[in-house]
């Protein structure tokens, strides 16, 4: 049997400008992250998108 309540919180932070994907790391210093988990599709990561944000 499901419960009756569910919640849940994610509180999310958006920073948006040009080359933003190239340069995390200090946002990730921000807020203690050493490492990552990437995400993607074969599409994003045949653009190369992925490994830009993995350098």
């Amino acid at each position: 049997m499901l419960p009756d309540f569910f919640e849940f919180y994610n509180p999310t932070k958006v920073v948006y400008e040009t080359g933003v994907a190239t340069d995390l790391k200090p946002e990730l210093d921000i807020i203690g992250i050493k490492k990552y988990f990437i995400v993607s599709d074969h599409v994003i990561d045949g653009l190369g998108l992925v490994q830009k944000v993995a350098d």
